[in-house]
C-alpha cells in the first residue's frame, strides 16, 4: 500500500525529502500561500499538483497531510485536514493556547483517521538508545530529568521591509516556554507521564526588551507520580544553536553532549562512527549501576547501542543523513508504519498536547509571580 502525502507550508520541504526516501509513500501534492513559493518546490522536486488554497488539497485524494505552516494554523488546518479524512501529522507545537489544545482534541476524538505531533527530537538517534535503556530497566526508577533547548531566532522575528512576522507574535510576544517540545518531548518519551504541575520563571529583557517574551525561561515541573523535569527554553539569547538532556535513575545516569555542532542547514555536523553526517554519539554518556560498577566514572552512550531495533541497527543514509540527524527520518516512518498497521500513532494526540500545554502554563505562571500551575489532564477527558 503507497499512501499518498500532501504537503502545507513550505517548511514542509524537509518532510518531503523524507517522504521521498520511502518506498511505501509518494508526495503527490504541495500547497504555500504563494504561488512564487510553491513554484520553485513543486518544479524542483518533481510533485506532480501544487495549490495555494489549502481547502482545494484537502479535496484531493492524499492520504497524509502533514503541516508545516506558522503556529497559528497548526490547530485549524489540522482540524479541516481530520474533518476531511486524512491523516494528519503536525510540525510543533501542537497549538498557542489552552483553548486551542482542547479544540484539537475534540477534533481527534471524532475522527475516524490519525494525528501525530511532529517531535522530532524525540526520534534522534541517542535518545533512541536512552529509551532503550530507560525500557530495559538499566536506569532504576527515574525521579529527575532535564532538557534544554537554546536557538537564537532573534532574525526570523521581522520580516526585510521591518514588518514582524508571525514569529513575533507567536514566540516572543507572549511569556512561557513556547517552543519547548523539542526539551521537553524526549524528556516525556522517556519518563512515560505528563507534566501535572508547572512553575515558570524568567531572565528578563535584555537582547530584545520589547519582546514581552524573556531571554530565556525555565520551567520546573512535577510529574503525578512526584519526578521532577526542568526545563530550558530560549529564543532570544546570542550564541550558537544547542540542546542538552539529563536523565537521573536509582541505578544510573545520561548526561546528553553539549558538543554537538549544528549545520547552518539544521544538520548536525559533527562526524558519527565514520558514517558521515550525524550524531556525535561520542559525547553522550551513561553511568550503570549494573554495568560499571564502582568507582562511579561515565561510559560512553555508544556502547548501548546494540539495544536498538533493528532497522536502527543499519539505518538507511536518509537515517542519518535528512533532518535533524535522522531524527525526521524515523519521525516519519514510525507515523507511516503506524497507519499501514492501524495503529495509534507513537506520538498521537495526547502526547502532542502533553509536550505542548506545560510551556503554556509555564506562561501563566510567569505572569502570576512563579505560583505552580495545574495542566490539563487530557486524557481525563476522555
Amino acid at each position: 500500500m503507497t499512501l499518498k502525502v500532501g504537503l502545507v507550508g513550505a517548511r514542509g520541504v524537509g518532510a518531503l525529502k523524507c517522504f521521498r526516501a520511502m518506498e511505501d509513500t509518494s508526495v503527490v501534492a504541495f500547497c504555500t500561500l504563494h504561488d512564487e513559493t510553491l513554484r520553485p518546490i513543486v518544479e524542483g522536486y518533481g510533485v506532480p499538483r501544487g495549490y495555494t488554497r489549502f481547502e482545494d488539497m484537502l479535496e484531493s485524494d492524499v492520504d497524509i497531510v502533514y503541516v508545516a505552516t506558522p503556529v497559528p494554523l497548526h490547530v485549524p488546518q489540522s482540524v479541516a485536514a481530520l474533518r476531511a479524512g486524512k491523516h494528519v501529522l503536525c510540525e510543533i507545537p501542537a497549538a498557542g493556547t489552552l483553548e486551542e489544545c482542547w479544540e484539537l482534541l475534540e477534533a481527534v476524538k471524532s475522527a475516524g483517521t490519525q494525528y501525530m505531533l511532529a517531535e522530532n527530537y524525540v526520534y534522534m538517534r541517542e535518545h533512541l538508545i536512552i529509551r532503550e535503556l530507560v525500557d530495559r530497566g538499566y536506569l532504576g526508577e527515574l525521579y529527575y530529568a532535564e532538557g534544554e533547548y537554546v536557538h537564537d531566532a532573534k532574525g526570523g522575528m521581522f520580516h526585510e521591509d521591518g514588518k514582524p512576522t508571525w514569529r513575533h507574535e507567536w514566540f516572543v510576544g507572549r511569556k512561557g516556554a513556547n517552543y519547548a517540545t523539542h526539551a521537553l518531548g524526549p524528556v516525556l518519551s522517556w519518563m512515560g507521564e505528563r507534566v501535572a504541575t508547572v512553575s515558570g520563571f524568567g531572565s528578563g529583557r535584555r537582547n530584545v526588551p520589547e519582546h514581552v517574551m524573556d531571554d530565556s525561561t525555565l520551567m520546573v515541573g512535577y510529574t503525578p507520580s512526584g519526578r521532577l523535569i526542568k526545563i530550558r527554553n530560549d529564543l532570544l539569547s546570542s550564541g550558537p544553536p544547542r540542546k542538552y538532556f539529563v536523565l537521573q535513575g536509582t541505578k544510573g545516569v545520561y548526561e546528553g553532549s553539549r558538543r554537538t555542532a549544528w549545520g547552518a542547514d539544521g544538520s548536525i555536523s559533527t562526524y558519527n562512527k565514520g558514517q558521515g553526517v550525524g550524531v556525535a554519539d561520542e559525547y553522550h554518556q551513561v553511568w550503570i549501576e549494573g554495568e560499571h560498577g564502582s568507582p562511579a566514572a561515565f561510559h560512553p552512550l555508544k556502547d548501548f547501542e546494540y539495544l536498538l531495533p533493528g532497522p536502527l541497527q543499519n539505518p538507511p543514509p536518509e537515517g542519518i543523513h535528512v533532518g535533524h540527524a535522522g531524527g525526521d527520518y524515523w519521525m516519519l516512518r514510525a507515523f507511516v508504519d503506524a497507519i499501514k498497521a492501524g495503529d495509534t500513532p507513537p506520538l498521537d494526540v495526547y502526547k502532542g498536547l502533553e509536550m505542548t500545554a506545560p510551556g503554556i502554563c509555564a506562561g501563566i505562571s510567569i505572569e502570576k509571580g512563579g505560583v505552580p500551575v495545574d495542566v490539563p489532564d487530557f486524557r481525563a477527558a476522555g
